[in-house]
């Protein structure tokens, strides 16, 4: 990798990693998605939209760097890439890939083709990785399957066009129930209270 990431600031909202070169690393993992998932007959754009957008948080997640760094927008199938179109067109037009629209059932699968094998130049192993572990985990699922899983408490807290923090990873999907509820009255009544921290400010 030939950049660095300054350390997280986990105290403000984070929707994009500006110091990385974000339609280069964009251009490469699209590449390299759409070489593995040839054998899919379900892939096409929503597919790689999600799987970006999975990958992405994980690793931020797991590193504290995403692998793209690229800002996601609330979408009415779900979070996708602000930058998806200009890196897949920029790899169209290097003769990387092509897009082919075929019938799907009731609709239209925009699916991408590479013409050129994948190389490895930015993306670390790391990287491979969890691009591998995302898609082996909804791989089996279709285009409206993966769309509906997409709609968790991060997507449901934005409106469409607007950008999702990469901080919402941390965001729980889980129905509030009331262990724990009892669990945070449990921590209020511990010997350092929110009230009290208050108040010695």
């Amino acid at each position: 990798m030939k950049y660095n990431i300054e350390e997280v600031d986990h105290t403000r909202v984070i929707f994009e990693f500006d110091q990385m070169p974000q339609i280069e690393l964009l251009k490469e993992a699209i590449h390299y998605i759409s070489e593995k998932a040839q054998n899919d007959l379900a892939f096409g754009a929503t597919k790689v939209n999600k799987y970006l957008y999975y990958a992405d948080l994980i690793s931020f997640a797991r590193f504290q760097r995403p692998i793209t760094g690229s800002p996601y927008q609330h979408l009415p199938n779900g979070p996708a890439p602000v930058k998806l179109l200009a890196a897949r067109q920029a790899l169209v037009d290097e003769g990387c890939i092509r897009i082919e629209e075929r019938p799907f059932f009731t609709k239209k699968q925009h699916r991408i083709v590479p013409t050129k094998p994948y190389e490895q130049r930015m993306l670390t192993i790391t990287d491979h990785l969890i691009l591998d572990e995302v898609m082996d985990f909804l791989g089996s699922t279709n285009a409206s399957e993966i769309s509906i899983y997409s709609h968790g408490m991060a997507w449901m807290t934005t409106t469409d066009g607007e950008l999702i923090p990469y901080n919402s990873v941390f965001l729980s999907d889980d129905p509030v129930d009331y262990d724990d509820i009892h669990q945070f009255k449990a921590s209020r009544s511990s010997s350092c209270q929110f009230e009290d921290l208050l108040e010695a400010a």
